[in-house]
């Protein structure tokens, strides 16, 4: 986020306006044929705040003006502009809304939990369901509903970390590919949501490739390939439990879905059989019993 010399403004870390349209201009001309939304600046409420002698009120300020500076160059090349914070920035946000809400298109906020890191010693995780995820969600939506209901809402980062000795059938990898599930089902429930991207893809501790000795899969890819090919083309989604256990169904045009299961620490055991219905485990391997029991791993019905 460090700015170039030549694109600051006299004196100055900070990037002047002029110097940002020309940047956005030959951002427009290299990856504007591939690309329909452009985010701009990773996490703000962040990363401007660590710039000697800015505050608050005085990162917001530079960040709307930087927004008014790029906001024409970008619709008019018929793409959208996006905004993000990071893990409880709402603050940030709300007052980008009310200062320069006309300048953007799309909230993608990037709602981390903490802690987020599964590993074999079996330490505590803050899980989707209650560790803030779906809090942050609330607040964003609630959020563009107050403010016109005009903008989109995404999912611009987001994920958990898997300590890279874990063995990939240990207990800590099927409960890392377990969140990355349920967090996909969980998004499917905020209907303007338009997408989510999962950090990361390869390597570092949030990938679900591992790249230590080639790149070989985590459980969590088989996850992320089943949840995302149940949800294809999906509608109607709708919780109808959200308490202790979790149960959401769903339409698609061949037919109609559900997934159950509880977050981690639910202290009864349920086994439920669902005759008549094809059953499938976290990583689409059909369940011929039709008999399970409901825990944090979910079952696709």
């Amino acid at each position: 986020n460090d700015v170039p010399a030549w694109a600051r403004r006299p004196g100055s870390p900070l990037a002047r306006p002029g110097s940002m349209q020309t940047y956005v201009k030959w951002a427009l001309a290299v990856a504007g044929p591939y690309a329909r939304y452009f985010d701009f600046q990773n996490e703000p409420d962040l990363t401007l705040m660590r710039i000697p002698g800015i505050n608050r009120q005085k990162a917001v300020e530079y960040y709307c003006e930087m927004l008014r500076s790029i906001s024409a160059d970008i619709r008019s090349a018929g793409k959208k502009l996006a905004i993000n914070t990071a893990g409880g920035g709402n603050w940030f946000a709300e007052q980008v809304f009310a200062e320069a809400g006309n300048c953007f298109d799309l909230y993608a906020l990037h709602p981390y939990t903490f802690p987020r890191t599964f590993a074999v010693d079996g330490r505590s995780v803050a899980n989707p369901e209650n560790g803030g995820f779906l809090d942050q969600m609330h607040q964003a939506r609630a959020l563009i509903r107050k403010y016109g209901n005009r903008h989109e809402l995404a999912i611009g980062e987001l994920g958990w970390a898997l300590e890279r000795t874990a063995p990939p059938d240990s207990e800590a990898a099927l409960r890392h590919a377990a969140v990355l599930s349920r967090t996909c089902l969980l998004a499917r429930s905020f209907p303007e949501c338009r997408f989510l991207i999962w950090y990361s893809g390869v390597g570092e501790p949030y990938g679900i490739w591992r790249d230590d000795n080639g790149t070989r899969p985590w459980p969590a890819v088989s996850a992320y390939c089943w949840a995302i090919a149940s949800l294809d083309r999906g509608k109607d989604f709708k919780f109808l439990m959200k308490n202790d256990i979790r149960l959401i169904r769903w339409r698609t045009p061949e037919a109609e879905y559900a997934a159950i299961w509880v977050p981690e620490g639910f202290p009864k055991k349920i086994t439920i059989s669902v005759p008549g219905a094809e059953c499938f485990d976290l990583l689409g391997s059909a369940l011929p019993e039709k008999r399970f029991e409901i825990n944090e791993f979910p079952r696709f019905i």
